[in-house]
């Protein structure tokens, strides 16, 4: 058996097979076959008559379903090389296909072969990467006996054939989808803060309190104190990977002081290592004097020091216990203890992150500004990789 003895088929066609022959052991199939191979029919293209005959060759010779993972770096390559031999391929968000009973979000786009002969069915089927799992699979159905034998030899055959069109044709312009860490972690510690100030509202006025606790949604302010931190950090981490200048790009040594680099440390770096800036340093503001104050509380935080706040001398005298606790304040007003964190500060955190975010977009040439003031609250973005930095592209 080789790919030149399959045939195209459609997708309905497809997957009425692997349906059909994962339902036969079900009490619905079993119980009522004739109405469900009547419906079945009505959805599909299948024929009824057809549909007996498959199910008559199903009872005596049960079909089973067996698929296998290919490389999705290479699916352009695979699907050139179906393409030549079985022109072009079913897509995805065409809304045939989700006729055809898929349950895939709208905005997802991929292709899909179906190839069939008397014996089997065969899908190759590739969901992008905006798929919330991204994958390319092999799929064949067909009588259980030496299903595993063809499943590896039609494998082996794409691979091949697969090669020989990754040799020949050289892909289009090459995009780079970015992941955006700093809209991530910021969405998600705004949420919790939201979460924290209405639950500490409640509690206040039912106890008159507003102490910080992981309250009863297990929303933890410490948890979203680090998240806001982690946010700028990944604005800065994505800043260096879009604009590093291209004479240190290929510079391991730089790479490394970057990431072993404390965040402050980062951002005052980051004017002499990449291109985006005006001039070689940030004129530092009030918000920087505010970050660096959280910065050192998260580095107490992370490293779970003792800070003389959570280390309280006392004597007892005549049966009385005297504690002399530390006095010690950070600096506007944060707290040195873990267990202090509420929305209060919280705010001010996110306050802070955000006059950080407008200080660095504003230290950058207009053309940097603006690109990565449009899609700084985004979830991703496409890139293109042009004399040797990334520019946004807001076409793709």
């Amino acid at each position: 058996m080789t790919l030149e003895n399959l045939r195209r088929v459609n997708l309905e066609f497809g997957s009425g097979l692997i349906l059909l022959s994962n339902l036969l052991d079900s009490d619905l199939y079993i119980n009522d076959r004739f109405e469900f191979l009547q419906n079945f029919a009505d959805f599909s293209d299948m024929k009824i008559d057809f549909l007996k005959q498959m199910d008559g060759r199903m009872q005596t010779e049960p079909w089973s379903y067996l698929r296998t993972e290919l490389p999705l770096q290479s699916a352009y390559a695979y699907y050139e090389a179906l393409k030549q031999m079985f022109g072009e391929a079913d897509l995805l968000n065409d809304p045939y296909f989700y006729e055809a009973g898929f349950d895939l979000a709208e905005e997802i786009s991929g292709f899909a072969y179906v190839l069939a002969s008397d014996d089997m069915c065969i899908y190759v089927v590739s969901y992008d990467s905006r798929s919330p799992i991204p994958l390319f699979q092999l799929s064949v159905v067909g009588p259980k006996n030496n299903l595993d034998t063809k499943l590896k030899m039609v494998k082996g055959e794409l691979d091949t054939k697969s090669r020989s069109a990754q040799d020949k044709v050289k892909p289009p312009e090459m995009l780079t989808e970015f992941s955006n860490p700093f809209h991530f972690y910021f969405s998600q510690a705004r949420a919790m803060l939201s979460v924290i100030q209405s639950m500490q509202q409640s509690s206040a006025l039912e106890h008159g309190s507003s102490q910080s606790k992981t309250n009863s949604l297990g929303v933890s302010p410490v948890g979203a104190f680090f998240l806001f931190i982690a946010s700028l950090e990944g604005l800065i981490n994505l800043i260096y990977e879009l604009y590093l200048d291209p004479s240190f790009r290929n510079d391991g040594r730089i790479h490394d002081v970057l990431k072993k680099s404390p965040i402050d440390i980062k951002i005052r770096l980051a004017p002499a290592y990449c291109t985006c800036f005006r001039e070689k340093a940030i004129v530092f503001n009030e918000d920087f004097k505010r970050f660096k104050v959280l910065t050192e509380l998260r580095h107490d935080l992370i490293h779970a020091n003792l800070t003389k706040a959570m280390v309280t001398p006392h004597f007892i005298l005549s049966g009385i216990t005297f504690k002399i606790p530390s006095l010690r304040k950070r600096h506007y007003g944060m707290p040195d203890t873990p267990g202090e964190i509420n929305a209060t500060h919280l705010q001010f955190v996110c306050d802070t992150i955000e006059g950080m975010v407008n200080l660095i977009l504003r230290s950058m040439k207009v053309r940097y500004e603006q690109e990565l003031s449009r899609v700084i609250h985004q979830d991703n973005f496409v890139a293109r990789f042009v004399d040797g930095e990334y520019v946004i592209d807001f076409d793709s």
